[in-house]
């Protein structure tokens, strides 16, 4: 069967996440674990140090002031004091994020997108404003608009890591791994190979499968930012890759233990749990996932594919409408709702939901061959009678083995499945060959008298499915 998705598409889960406000620049950010709010690392002081300009008037000296006969005490010049002006600026203009962040995700979001928007001009915030409002209209569904935001983000500030990590998850989900390559190409050399661009690309040499890669490109994020949950995300799915459970598991809760709301991390111990069998420990940290972000996308579809393995297909489709709205590009996500709709024997609404998925992507197999289980498995499906349904699977299964080339092996199933239909086919016209009995009506004259098949077929069952 194809109704799993496939464990490079498991592993891109990265969460939807409001940006770290600090004092430090945009592009260094990180997102914080709550899906709306932005998060605070420290009070900015009215004046840092870091931020007095060479020309400034210095503070007196300890010498200086023992001469006046007083303590040591900073000059106050009219340079200082419209420094501390602009800081006190600064800092409300920061503060005004932080509460319209802090109003979304309490579900205030109309007031909070109202404020955002008038910042998207700011010549120092305008990157977290346009970015926050990204993340407003995820929540509410808009994905266009969301990913029209976070470019807007990346327009004011081309290292500003959450936009391009949150890019990059939409175009991975699509199963556009080259366009994702690409876009974080683009803003490396736009931002001059700032970290959080590069934590972003990570997810896409995750999805090349290139784990010893990953790891090595990891440790060179981390030694300049050594907080960075991004990275720690693709370490540790780069370790499950290469088959380290415990590893993977330890730099996850290691995340957790930074930041204990980051969805990606609750959902990156699911992935583990589902890869050890632990289906029920699975579930639970994907429930968390969710609690933190309900529309983290690639947990609800995989909370999904757990229902339909436990065959709870009215659960299971509930939550992959929900993605299918979100995110109507996400083919995997068709796929698995088609199989939910095949087990509640919707099955017209199976056959449309395979098509779309197939449409989304041409070098996209997976609904070929669950077009292929359908005409095989479903009797009399579309009217069809035996023969012409059979054939129908057969054409389904070759265009699958088709687009999947080099991908299929001697054993996988779509082999058997083929010699299956084709024998159902053969099976089937010599039925049809063999001839006719009929039987004589009671009290009747006609040639075939009781011995000469009185009875028929009655007791027979020529149906093998």
């Amino acid at each position: 069967m194809s109704d799993k998705t496939s464990q490079r598409q498991r592993w891109l889960g990265v969460a939807l996440a409001g940006a770290v406000l600090s004092a430090g620049c945009a592009g260094a950010q990180q997102p914080s674990a709550d899906p709306v709010t932005a998060a605070v690392d420290s009070p900015v002081a009215a004046v840092e140090a870091a931020d007095v300009d060479e020309g400034a008037s210095a503070p007196e000296t300890s010498a200086d002031a023992a001469e006046a006969g007083g303590a040591p005490a900073a000059r106050v010049t009219p340079d200082t004091t419209e420094r501390a002006r602009a800081e006190a600026d600064r800092e409300r203009r920061r503060e005004a994020i932080v509460s319209a962040a802090t109003r979304a995700r309490r579900g205030d979001r109309a007031s909070a997108r109202t404020d955002l928007q008038q910042m998207l001009r700011d010549p120092e915030f305008g990157a977290y404003a346009a970015y926050n409002l990204g993340v407003i209209a995820a929540y509410e569904g808009q994905a266009d608009q969301a990913q029209d935001y976070y470019r807007q983000a990346l327009e004011r500030d081309p290292g500003f890591g959450p936009a391009v990590v949150a890019l990059v998850r939409g175009r991975l989900v699509e199963g556009d791994v080259a366009g994702a390559e690409q876009l974080v190409a683009t803003q490396l050399r736009a931002s001059n190979n700032a970290a959080g661009v590069r934590a972003a690309g990570l997810l896409v040499t995750l999805a090349r499968e290139r784990y010893e890669q990953v790891i090595t490109d990891t440790r060179a994020i981390m030694t300049s930012q050594p907080e960075n949950l991004d990275a720690h995300y693709a370490l540790a799915m780069a370790n499950l890759g290469l088959g380290r459970h415990e590893l993977a598991t330890y730099i996850l809760q290691r995340g957790l233990g930074r930041e204990a709301q980051r969805p990606d991390l609750y959902f990156g111990l699911a992935r583990v749990a589902l890869d050890r069998g632990q289906d029920q420990q699975a579930r639970m940290y994907l429930t968390r996932a969710l609690d933190v972000e309900p529309n983290h996308l690639e947990a609800r579809v995989n909370l999904a594919l757990l229902n339909l393995r436990a065959r709870n297909f009215e659960e299971a489709a509930r939550l992959l409408e929900g993605v299918t709205s979100l995110a109507p590009r996400y083919q995997e996500a068709w796929l698995a709702l088609g199989n939910a709709y095949k087990g509640l024997q919707r099955f017209d609404e199976a056959r449309q939901t395979f098509e779309r998925a197939a449409r989304l992507n041409d070098r996209y197999a997976d609904p070929w061959f669950n077009l292929g289980l359908l005409y095989l498995d479903v009797d009399e499906f579309e009217g069809l009678d035996r023969i012409p349904r059979m054939e129908r699977a057969i054409a389904m299964f070759t265009e699958f083995r088709n687009r999947a080339g080099g991908t299929v092996g001697a054993d996988h199933p779509v082999h058997r499945h083929i010699a299956d239909a084709t024998q159902a086919i053969e099976t089937q016209r010599e039925l049809d060959a063999r001839p006719t009995f009929t039987e004589p009506a009671a009290g009747g004259d006609g040639d075939g008298g009781e011995g000469d098949g009185g009875g028929g077929f009655d007791d027979f069952d020529f149906d093998f499915d």
